[in-house]
């Protein structure tokens, strides 16, 4: 009886697992290092991204975890931020580094949700951000958790809502995004889906706040599809009665001057 080499019997009891899961996900997609891996089948939530494991190779243990995402304004998912850089054996034990999205390849488990990122070292090591830092990101680029529960602004509601969550296509792109609608200046737990290219991203410096707005209206927002509370149901903002005023006095704060209030922090250190 010909044996087979112990290497091929060690490949073949890795993929054992994967060809079990063959029924429930899309065909195995290949990678760099000969592996195949089963693919994404849809769009994923970037909140399941974050703190997801990462490992390089077959079953081994993660080697750290998704700290952030980073994105560039057309939506184009563009690095990983990674927790721990020790497994680079680069001195970089317990810092952040930040890897090309194309060395990665999000992992779904049997269920479909992504269950670890596998990365390839060896395609993009020259290209590795060593010792990451947020103050030095270039002004194109936006860190998703500075984009998470970050307010909204439309066209003529300075605080529209805030951004819940953003959906990733299995070709790297921001599909759209979850936005929670304020009524009376509080969430009333009804959120709509945008397309994410109607939203823009903004930010002055790189520690300053993430900025987000929409060229829509909150009328126009409110129109979007959506889930929760439905439009129809939405109580009208109260407005008061002008009061009886003499022609000599004007309101209070007319023509002060007074700048407008800026928008909430989404956290400063992005």
């Amino acid at each position: 009886m010909m044996r087979l080499p112990r290497a091929a019997l060690v490949v073949g009891a890795l993929l054992l697992p994967l060809a079990a899961q063959a029924q429930t996900l899309a065909p195995p997609a290949p990678v760099a290092d000969g592996e195949s891996l089963p693919a994404l089948q849809g769009p994923i939530a970037v909140r399941d991204l974050l703190r997801l494991p990462v490992r390089t190779y077959g079953d081994a243990p993660p080697v750290a975890v998704v700290d952030d995402l980073l994105i560039k304004a057309d939506g184009t998912l563009d690095k990983l931020v990674l927790s721990d850089g020790s497994f680079l054996r680069m001195g970089l034990d317990a810092k952040r580094v930040a890897f090309p999205y194309s060395a990665a390849t999000i992992v779904p488990g049997a269920d479909g949700r992504a269950a670890f990122v596998r990365i390839n070292i060896a395609k993009t090591y020259g290209q590795v951000v060593r010792e990451f830092l947020y103050a030095l990101i270039s002004p194109t680029d936006f860190a998703v958790k500075a984009l998470i529960d970050a307010p909204i602004a439309t066209s003529d509601q300075p605080q529209a809502g805030r951004l819940m969550n953003l959906w990733l296509s299995p070709a790297g792109e921001l599909d759209r995004a979850d936005l929670d609608i304020f009524v009376g200046g509080r969430s009333v737990s009804w959120t709509v889906h945008a397309p994410f290219r109607s939203l823009t991203l903004e930010r002055a410096d790189p520690e300053e706040p993430t900025r987000v707005s929409t060229s829509l209206s909150l009328a126009k927002l409110r129109d979007l599809p959506g889930e929760g509370l439905p439009p129809a149901s939405m109580p009208a903002p109260a407005v008061q009665p002008p009061s009886s005023l003499s022609p000599l006095a004007p309101p209070s704060g007319f023509g002060t001057g007074a700048p407008l209030a800026p928008l909430p922090s989404a956290g400063g250190q992005y």
